[in-house]
């Protein structure tokens, strides 16, 4: 179903391209991944709900089953950061152990245009 290889020390899944879907090469939108679930996202653009599926088959193969979101919420996971197990989303969702913090951040279509983490646990207080 898919392809694995080792590419400078990381395990990396490949995926056919799918022509019907050419926004597809934003694979993160289709879901937010942690070592504890897989959600599958619903996408805000409903001709990108395609590749969704398309995504869903791998993850229920890692995973054996995975959470969704399903209307009327959406979800593109490139609307997401992740640092430890807090999460900062474009608007809310909160489940499984994490916390999750609303952002408004309307200079960037996705929130992973305007941030990212570079350390995997929250700075300490000060």
């Amino acid at each position: 179903m898919f392809d694995r290889a080792i590419v400078r020390g990381v395990d990396v899944i490949l995926l056919d391209p799918h022509e019907s879907y050419p926004d597809s090469v934003f694979v993160e939108d289709t879901a937010v991944v942690t070592g504890r679930c897989a959600i599958v996202t619903n996408p805000g653009a409903p001709e990108r709900r395609g590749e969704v599926r398309e995504v869903q088959r791998v993850l229920v193969d890692l995973y054996g089953a995975v959470e969704r979101i399903t209307d009327p919420g959406t979800l593109d996971g490139g609307d997401v950061l992740r640092v430890g197990d807090h999460f900062y989303v474009g608007r809310g969702v909160a489940e499984r152990g994490h916390e999750v913090a609303g952002l408004e951040m309307p200079e960037f279509r996705k929130l992973d245009g305007g941030l990212s983490c570079l350390s995997p646990r929250l700075p300490e207080p000060t």
